[in-house]
């Protein structure tokens, strides 16, 4: 996918659906509930950004991340497909900190969003709170996991 295409919203969702998947190579139920009502917080705190998505766009481009997410994994050579995406998801976050729209305020709020979606299932484990400590110490925010 190319990345100039990308808005706010596109890069949130996939960092959020990988965040929630890479780690455990599992997508709860849960976790796509809390990814659409954080993307839909996100999209109310931050209107500035741009117009303010509804469930509806935002349910589209949450399916449109997915895909993408999902053709990464399958492109990916054989016993490399972890690997492949994190490296995707960090050219993602660097691509983020980029962008016009990228702020200390924006950044928190999706950082503090990845850590909600973490626990959406009930347990954050060691790779969800290293992926996210590792995305914080890339916007230059405080890890929340010690």
């Amino acid at each position: 996918m190319n990345k100039d295409n990308l808005d706010w919203l596109d890069c949130s969702l996939f960092l959020m659906l990988a965040s929630a998947e890479i780690t455990d190579h599992y997508l709860t139920e849960e976790e796509i509930n809390t990814i659409i009502e954080k993307a839909q917080g996100l999209s109310n705190l931050f209107p500035t950004i741009e117009a303010v998505y509804d469930r509806e766009t935002i349910i589209e481009k949450f399916n449109k991340a997915f895909e993408w997410y999902n053709f990464i994994g399958e492109t990916a050579p054989q016993g490399k497909m972890n690997a492949v995406l994190m490296k995707e998801v960090f050219k993602l976050t660097a691509f983020m900190k980029q962008q016009a729209w990228f702020s200390v305020e924006f950044s928190q709020g999706l950082l503090n969003d990845l850590v909600t979606i973490a626990d959406a299932d009930g347990e954050i484990i060691k790779n969800e709170k290293q992926l996210i400590n590792k995305v914080a110490q890339d916007w230059n925010l405080e890890p929340p996991f010690s």
